[in-house]
């Protein structure tokens, strides 16, 4: 009977060490990849202290780069589009546009590119807003203008009298500027120059240019969804 007992307790033994390998095995790979996860994480603060401490030398050398014309983009190239919730006619009479009241911004002196110095806001200011609906973008721009200037019958330069610039990105990524400038009152195209000076029309840029008392209006509309 002794015999027999030591061999089948022999067994029961080795079953229990592989058996309780099997058990701390999990344990120490969980311990391992914590203390592996800590390292990595104790690494990466330090190197973004390193660059943290190298961006602030290079501050405290430079404090132009403070300055308040780098840290403030440029307010002409903001365009806020809320959705619009009323259908808009190309018509330039903005009768059509309830949030006019609360959401229209006003272009003045500081959207200016040129001629501040001698700026008077009484002869030249703009209430502008842009909106989506339906796939299309529309905008408007009332203008208030004491010299209207329109493109002449025979000229073929388009940014010599009082135009709109629109930039869209076209369907290989390039940013294409296009032109509004029309000879007379009434309805408008965008236009594109190449790089030869020829213009192409561009019919999904259409709108309305309606002259008044004080100024003109312009009310366009583009595609929003697909590139031109």
């Amino acid at each position: 009977m002794m015999r027999h007992f030591f061999p089948a307790l022999s067994l029961r033994a080795k079953l229990f060490f592989v058996s309780l390998i099997l058990l701390v095995i999990p344990v120490v790979g969980f311990q391992l990849s914590e203390q592996i996860k800590r390292d990595l994480l104790e690494n990466q603060q330090q190197t973004l202290m390193f660059f943290a401490r190298s961006v602030a030398a290079v501050l405290a050398s430079q404090p132009e780069i403070l300055s308040k014309e780098r840290l403030h983009p440029d307010v002409s190239s903001a365009v806020y589009m809320p959705p619009l919730h009323h259908p808009i006619r190309l018509n330039a009479k903005l009768d059509d546009w309830p949030e006019i009241d609360t959401m229209a911004e006003m272009l003045a002196a500081d959207h200016l590119l040129a001629g501040t110095e001698d700026y008077d806001v009484n002869s030249f200011h703009a209430l502008h807003m842009t909106g989506e609906r339906d796939n299309y973008i529309y905008a408007f721009f009332k203008v208030v203008d004491d010299k209207v200037i329109y493109r002449g019958d025979n000229s073929l330069w388009m940014d010599r009298s009082d135009h709109l610039q629109v930039h869209i990105e076209d369907k290989d990524g390039v940013l294409r500027q296009y032109q509004i400038s029309p000879r007379q009152p009434g309805w408008v195209n965008g236009y594109l120059y190449d790089d030869f000076g020829a213009a192409t029309i561009e019919r999904n840029i259409q709108g309305v240019w309606e002259e008044n008392s004080d100024g003109y209006t312009v009310e366009i509309r583009l595609p929003s969804k697909q590139k031109i």
